[in-house]
């Protein structure tokens, strides 16, 4: 029996070729590609099962592109940073409450934030000019506890702050020390702060 809530769209992207990338705990027989497959009759959607190490993966996916020549590429924030390395124009989002609901702001801020991730890992693999400056950045700045540095660099920089406040008020009392001050994160706590232990040696 058709399903009368499933639109198809025969006529876009006729003929064409789209590669669908998965993430790591996913697969190329996911429902995300079952729903392509069925919204888009007359495309034909590739779905190789991604190996899991990135080395093995990334030779797969230039071997695929290579051979097939898609004509879109769509995939998770990791199928997005796969596909701007081998020279996606454009990357479009998802967020994660996809196929879920209509996406709130929180969503849409999540869901970009991880597409830029994506696409500043696949310009840090390409080795672009000044693409690893805000890394680089940010790593002195964790070096030197400057906090509101690392989070000026920060993708969400808001966001960061939030993590940051949350981590702190979360660990206050148990993690305590105020020899230390702010010079520790609270995953290894003021105590055992690689960072500021490593300062030292």
């Amino acid at each position: 029996m058709q399903n009368e809530y499933i639109k198809t769209w025969p006529d876009i992207m006729k003929g064409k070729k789209i590669l669908y990338v998965h993430g790591f705990a996913s697969s190329g027989q996911s429902g995300t590609v079952t729903l392509l497959r069925t919204l888009l009759p007359s495309a034909t959607v590739i779905a190789p099962d991604i190996p899991i190490h990135p080395a093995e993966a990334m030779d797969m996916l230039h071997s695929v592109c290579n051979d097939e020549h898609p004509d879109l590429i769509i995939g998770t924030s990791m199928g997005g940073m796969m596909g701007a390395y081998y020279g996606a124009a454009m990357l479009c989002y998802v967020t994660p409450k996809e196929h879920l609901g209509l996406p709130n702001n929180s969503d849409v801020r999540r869901g970009v934030t991880a597409f830029k991730i994506a696409a500043h890992a696949a310009d840090v693999g390409l080795g672009k000019p000044m693409a690893r400056t805000r890394d680089d950045a940010i790593s002195d700045a964790r070096a030197e506890f400057n906090w509101e540095k690392q989070f000026d660099l920060a993708l969400d920089p808001d966001r960061a702050r939030e993590y940051r406040a949350d981590a702190i008020r979360e660990s206050s009392g148990e993690n305590s020390n105020p020899l230390h001050g702010t010079e520790y994160c609270t995953m290894c706590g003021p105590d055992f702060c690689s960072v500021r232990l490593s300062g030292k040696l």
